[in-house]
């Protein structure tokens, strides 16, 4: 047999090549068989995300109490708080998934954090109103990139057989937070004052930000297939050829990067949820249901300045006990098997028309006698707690169901684009809102937003079998 300079290098450099890939290979399915709580790199993201949430209820309940109770702002005034936060997140949606897709993920949640701690550390300094709603709408434009990045990375991270735990554990974290951040921001408002809660927020940003490095800035082996395996099927069938026998591996075509331009992009996104009934008709609902809440949600400092001896402890006990109710749903939902996310949403949205109108007529009922006793406070709470749960109930289910029917390559994309929806209705909600609280009173408002959401809740129940179709359509 003729010996050809350089062949036997070549065989050898491939059959280590082979060695590397094979271990490598080994190494991301071992990766992706461990329990979820062994995963160090989300574990840190998790951590990331409870410090940075916890700061956010800590600020978000302190501008509630500057603007709705020392203010005394109009419906409008309170929406206008609101827009400012959302409404990036509608203008950049389709641009900041992309970004999430093309950019390195852990990059953009620190650089984005970093300049969200600047931007809130500077609120007890600025000198003017109307500073505070610039402030928190460039907030708005870098949460609008955090997060489809946050939600990338939990896919690099986390295989498929452990998204629904990731997702409800990630749930039970905005919940928790959501419970303690309220009581800590009421407890740091009364006694050392308002600015105290941005102070605090601003920390918990550059907390975050240590932590994400530890996230890691490659992709786990079996998200992205970032190994070496389709470089070395093509050098296996180039150098070797048919000497690997029958059971050689087949080349990989490799395919050429198109530039797209954003919008491409983001349509993308839309036509893969298109092909996917439950992620398409999920977003819808979730996206109606969403508008409907939020058009009486940030009106909340409204409805309970109806009461006459009610202080902003009773709007931070009713935002804390919601999320024990959001809470508990998520250690649901992590806990029994559901196999219908449509369902549970149609039953969550239900029970968030029942607690929001009952609310409203309790309110209503205590305005008109002057003060609120301790039965209907305990009949508060327990409403909140109902609003909280069934909120769970409707959105945990759709985040599990969009990560495990979405690919890692579009998970920015897609979830770009329910954001966009979302935080369209986020965004529309609170601007329709604030004008339905003016001319029609928010008792009217919360009672109509109740009804639409029972109405929208039976339907969805109605209706699951077509709106699950089947997994994917052609």
């Amino acid at each position: 047999m003729e010996h050809h300079p350089g062949c036997s290098e070549v065989l050898t450099n491939n059959e280590d090549e082979v060695q590397v890939a094979v271990d490598r290979s080994g190494d991301a399915h071992a990766y992706a068989q461990r329990p979820l709580f062994s995963n160090q790199k989300y574990l840190f993201l998790m951590s990331a995300q409870a410090i940075s949430n916890l700061g956010d209820w800590l600020y978000i309940l302190a501008l509630f109490v500057i603007v709705g109770f020392r203010w005394h702002g109009s419906p409008i005034t309170v929406s206008i708080m609101m827009l400012c936060l959302t409404g990036p997140m509608v203008v950049l949606g389709p641009i900041t998934g992309v970004l999430a897709d093309k950019w390195n993920r852990t990059a953009i949640m620190m650089v984005s954090n970093v300049i969200m701690a600047v931007l809130v550390g500077i609120i007890p300094w600025l000198p003017q109103r109307w500073m505070l709603f610039a402030i928190l709408f460039l907030v708005g434009v870098f949460q609008s990139l955090f997060n489809p990045a946050e939600a990338g990375k939990l896919k690099e991270i986390v295989p498929d057989s452990q998204m629904q735990q990731a997702a409800s554990i990630n749930q039970s974290i905005v919940q928790l937070t959501k419970i303690i951040g309220p009581g800590m921001s009421g407890f740091l408002v009364a006694v050392f004052g308002s600015m105290s809660a941005f102070w605090l927020d601003a920390i918990s940003f550059i907390l975050s930000t240590v932590l994400l490095i530890f996230t890691g800035f490659r992709a786990t082996g079996f998200r992205t297939g970032d190994f070496p395996e389709t470089s070395f099927c093509e050098a296996v069938s180039t150098e070797i050829g048919s000497a690997a026998g029958p059971e050689r591996i087949e080349p990989v075509e490799p395919v050429e990067p198109v530039e797209q331009t954003a919008r491409q992009q983001f349509l993308e996104g839309i036509r893969y949820m298109k092909r996917v009934r439950i992620l398409w008709t999920g977003t819808l609902i979730l996206t109606l249901a969403l508008f409907m809440v939020q058009m009486t949600d940030a009106q909340i400092v409204t409805l309970i300045r109806l009461i006459p001896n009610a202080s902003s402890g009773l709007m931070g006990m009713i935002m804390g006990l919601s999320g024990a109710g959001g809470l508990m749903a998520a250690l649901f939902v992590g806990i029994f098997k559901w196999k219908s996310a449509i369902r549970m949403m149609a039953i969550g949205t239900a029970g968030m028309g029942a607690g929001l109108g009952s609310t409203a007529l309790i309110a209503l009922h205590e305005s008109m006698a002057g003060a609120i006793t301790p039965f209907w406070m305990v009949v508060i709470v327990a409403m909140a707690i109902l609003i909280g749960l069934c909120a769970g109930i409707t959105f945990i289910p759709f985040q599990a169901a969009a990560q495990q029917n979405t690919p890692a390559e579009l998970t920015g994309r897609v979830f770009g684009a329910i954001g966009s929806l979302t935080t369209a209705a986020a965004l529309l909600g609170p601007a329709l809102g604030g004008v339905i609280v003016t001319l029609a009173g928010v008792v009217n408002a919360y009672l109509a937003t109740g009804v639409s959401l029972l109405v929208i809740g039976f339907a969805t129940l109605v209706l699951r079998r077509w709106l699950e179709g089947r997994t994917k359509e052609s």
